[in-house]
């Protein structure tokens, strides 16, 4: 490894990048709370923690949380097959045919 490798490097960004997440630990009156976010249909693109990383990646909804399970807003909406409590069922891009369930904190709409 080359010595200017090492060199820790810096990255700037606007506010207007960020991406905020729901927090549980808000009032659950409070729009940023989980059980006030709307359900991401199915079929929709996000981005959300891959499984056993730290890191977000865009994926595919393929199935999202069960309704009414306090995990987001859904009105009537009927549930996907596959649906689970709390969880969405996502298509990681890059991923092959897998999918995984990840916690509807997790994942976040991409605008």
């Amino acid at each position: 490894m080359a010595k200017q490798d090492l060199i820790p490097r810096t990255y700037q960004t606007t506010i207007r990048s960020f991406i905020p997440l729901p927090d549980s630990s808000t009032p659950s009156h409070q729009s940023s709370h989980p059980s006030q976010v709307e359900n991401i249909p199915k079929g929709s693109i996000v981005l959300a923690l891959y499984p056993d990383t730290t890191a977000f990646y865009q994926a595919t909804v393929v199935a999202a949380p069960i309704p009414g399970t306090g995990m987001g807003t859904s009105g009537s909406r009927r549930a996907d097959p596959g649906a689970k409590r709390g969880k969405y069922v996502l298509a990681f891009v890059d991923d092959g045919d897998n999918t995984h369930e990840v916690d509807a904190k997790d994942v976040v709409p991409v605008s």
